[in-house]
């Protein structure tokens, strides 16, 4: 009896196998932050304007409660959040996986209110030391821009110099680092083909039917 050998249906499921292997990326927590300043504006408009301003840097807004004076987002990319700032440079690597959800909380106290912005920070690729810092900074530009729409004051407690000094003090891996992991990742790509064919061609000539009766 002639048995027929799928090869390239062999071939696909050793390639399914070597690709099921591979760990797929988690998010890995960066560390919570949060800022107050205070406020004349009323509870509604604090909402409104942090609304306006986070929908203005590509926040996707999962809950606006006015009346509670709370405004949740999904997460966003601080290095998206970086690009869409007219007086911000380049980009730089230690932005590119960092994301930041923000919580908006408005608290009325004797007709003043304090407004407190919390950011939670998740990186998607592995974690950076100055993560959390760096992430800050971008929430501070954000929330400095809310304040000033609502006629108060913010000061910022990381300045353009300490995260210029944070960005800098992050381990990037060398040229040479980045040539030879991608030498390395080429090399165990063609070994793993030559390992299929050659399972394709051992088990055809296994299963291939006598030429004798």
């Amino acid at each position: 009896m002639r048995i027929t050998v799928p090869i390239l249906t062999l071939a696909a499921l050793l390639v399914s196998g070597c690709a099921a292997s591979n760990p797929v990326a988690t998010p890995v927590d960066a560390g919570v932050e949060t800022v107050v300043f205070t406020t004349e504006s009323e509870r509604v408009t604090v909402v409104d304007v942090a609304t306006a301003l986070l929908v203005q840097h590509d926040f996707t807004i999962t809950l606006a409660n006015e009346r509670l004076g709370l405004l949740q987002t999904d997460y966003a990319s601080v290095a998206g959040i970086a690009a869409m700032r007219p007086d911000t440079g380049l980009g730089h690597v230690a932005l590119e996986d960092l994301y930041v959800r923000l919580t908006v909380n408005s608290e009325d106290r004797d007709g003043i209110q304090i407004v407190q912005v919390k950011g939670n920070f998740q990186r998607m690729a592995g974690g950076r030391s100055p993560d959390r810092l760096i992430g800050l900074y971008w929430m501070e530009q954000l929330t400095s821009d809310m304040a000033r729409a609502l006629d108060a004051d913010y000061v910022a407690r990381v300045s353009d110099e300490i995260y210029d000094q944070a960005l800098s003090n992050v381990a990037l891996p060398t040229p040479a680092e980045s040539r030879s992991g991608q030498i390395n990742k080429g090399l165990r790509a063609v070994g793993i083909v030559g390992a299929i064919l050659f399972a394709a061609t051992l088990a055809a000539s296994t299963f291939a039917p006598s030429a004798s009766r």
